[in-house]
C-alpha cells in the first residue's frame, strides 16, 4: 500500500510499542548531550549558566532527523507515527523525540515577562519509561501549559481581532498600480486597497487575484489561526516557546519591539528613519516569520505584508502647503492623496510628509473612517470627537458598509460599490 492509494479515502491510525522500535542509539546521543551540560544532571538549573546551548540544539536536531529517518524507513514507508508526522495535521517533527528518543530539557519557570529561565534535563522517554521524579516534572510542565492555553487565547483572539479590523480595507481594487519598484504588496502604489499585478496569485486557485478579492481578511485569518495552534497545540511539546510567542507577535504588530541587526536592537521607528520603508519591511516581515517558523509553522509572506502595508499607511505632515492639513498631523496616506490631489487642482503646493510605523492598535482606532474606529474601541470618545470636527464617513470599508447596511466592496459588491 502507498501513500497514493490511501490519500482518495478516510483513513485513521494508531500508534503501539511495536510503531515505536527504532535503531538509533540514544544512548550515545545522552552521553554526546551530558558532555555539553554541567553535572549534577537531574537538578534544575538556571538557563545561562548550562553552556554548550548551541551544541546541544545541532545534537538535538541530528537526534530528530534520526529518529524520524528511523520511522520513516520502518515497515515500508507506513510506519503510524511517521504517517502522523507528514500529515500536516497535529503532529510536528518535534513530537518523537519525547515518545521515543530522548526527552532533554524541558523549561519548569519562567520570568514575569515571560522568558524560560529555569529548567531540568529529562533524560527518559515515554516509551521507555520515566522516574518518579521526570515524570513529576512533566506533570507540572504539561499543567503549566494548561494554564498558559487559558491565558494566551484570550490575547491570541484579541491579536486576531485587530488584524482583521486593520486588514479588513485592503481588497484588490485594480489591475495594475504601474509602481516602478519591485512588485510586492507593500512597494504597491494603489491609493486605497492593492492592486492585482502587486499581489500576484490567488493561493487558493493558483491563478491570478481577481477584482474585488478580500485579501486583507485573508491575510488576517492566514496569520490568525495559526496562533491558535501555537496555544492549544504546543502546552507541552514546544519547550516553552509558545510563552513567548504571542507576546513576541503583538510586540511585533503594535510595533513595540525591537529588531536586531547584526547584533544590535534597534526600534522600528528609528529603523524607519534611517534606513527607510523598505528596511522596515525586509526585517519587520522576516521577524514575524520567524516566530511561526520557530514553531514549525509556515505561512505565506505576502499575508504579512497585508499587516504590514496597513503599518506603514500613516505618515507625518513636515510642511502642510497649500492643503487643509498643518504641520505635526498624522494621516493616512490616503487622506494625503487626496489632499495633495485638491492642491495641485488649485496650482498649490502639496503637502510634504515623512513615513511612520504604527501599531494595529492605533491604526484601527485612527481610521478615515470613524464608524470603523468606533466599532473597534473607545467609542464613545471617538464619536464625540467625529461629531466635534463635523466628520463625514465615506464608506469605502467592509466594516463601516456592514454597520451602515451597505453592500460591502468586495467580491460580488466590488462591481455594484465602483458603480
Amino acid at each position: 500500500m502507498t501513500l497514493d492509494s490511501i490519500s482518495l479515502r478516510a483513513w485513521g491510525t494508531s500508534i503501539s510499542l511495536e510503531t515505536l522500535k527504532t535503531d538509533v542509539n540514544l544512548a550515545e546521543y545522552t552521553q554526546r548531550i551530558e558532555s555539553q551540560l554541567p553535572p549534577p544532571l537531574s537538578s534544575p538549573r538556571i538557563r545561562g549558566e548550562s553552556g554548550g546551548g548551541e551544541c546541544e540544539n545541532s545534537i538535538f536536531a541530528e537526534m530528530r532527523a534520526a529518529l524520524f529517518e528511523s520511522f520513516a524507513q520502518s515497515e515500508d514507508g507506513m510506519n503510524p507515527l511517521h504517517l502522523m508526522q507528514i500529515s500536516g495535521a497535529r503532529a510536528s517533527l518535534r513530537n518523537p523525540h519525547r515518545i521515543a528518543g530522548l526527552t532533554g530539557p524541558v523549561v519548569t519557570a519562567y520570568t514575569n515577562e515571560g522568558k524560560p529561565v529555569h529548567f531540568k534535563f529529562i533524560k527518559g522517554n515515554y516509551r521507555d519509561g520515566l522516574s518518579p521524579s521526570e515524570y513529576f516534572t512533566l506533570a507540572y510542565v504539561a499543567r503549566r501549559g494548561l494554564i498558559d492555553t487559558a491565558e494566551k487565547v484570550e490575547l491570541s483572539g484579541y491579536l486576531m481581532r485587530k488584524l482583521a479590523d486593520v486588514a479588513s480595507d485592503v481588497v484588490v481594487t485594480e489591475e495594475d498600480c504601474g509602481t516602478k519598484k519591485e512588485r510586492n504588496v507593500v512597494n504597491c502604489e494603489t491609493t486605497y486597497g492593492v492592486c492585482a499585478k502587486c499581489y500576484g496569485i490567488n493561493l487558493s486557485t493558483g491563478q491570478p487575484v481577481k477584482l474585488g478579492e478580500p485579501v486583507g481578511i485573508i491575510a488576517a485569518n492566514a496569520i490568525g489561526e495559526p496562533m491558535t495552534q501555537l496555544i492549544t497545540l504546543s502546552y507541552q511539546t514546544r519547550e516553552g516557546l509558545m510563552i513567548t510567542a504571542i507576546p513576541k507577535l503583538d510586540e511585533l504588530f503594535e510595533a513595540k519591539g525591537t529588531i536586531e541587526i547584526d547584533g544590535k536592537a534597534y526600534k522600528l521607528s528609528e529603523l524607519l528613519e534611517t534606513e527607510g520603508v523598505e528596511s522596515v519591511h525586509q526585517h519587520l516581515l522576516a521577524a514575524m516569520m520567524k516566530v511561526y517558523q520557530e514553531n514549525d509553522i509556515e505561512i505565506e509572506p505576502k499575508h504579512f505584508e497585508v499587516i504590514i502595508r496597513q503599518m506603514l499607511n500613516q505618515v507625518e505632515i513636515t510642511d502642510a502647503g497649500g492643503t487643509n492639513l498643518y504641520a505635526g498631523q498624522k494621516v493616512s496616506r490616503l487622506r494625503l492623496a487626496e489632499e495633495n490631489a485638491q492642491a495641485r487642482a488649485k496650482n498649490r503646493k502639496p503637502a510634504e510628509y515623512k513615513p511612520l510605523i504604527c501599531g494595529v492598535t492605533e491604526i484601527a482606532l485612527f481610521s478615515d473612517s470613524f464608524l470603523s474606529a468606533a466599532a473597534f474601541q473607545q467609542t464613545t470618545n471617538v464619536l464625540t470627537q467625529a461629531a466635534l470636527r463635523g466628520a463625514t464617513d465615506p464608506l469605502r470599508g467592509m466594516r463601516e458598509c456592514v454597520i451602515a447596511g451597505k453592500l460591502i466592496p468586495a467580491g460580488t459588491g466590488f462591481e455594484s460599490n465602483i458603480e
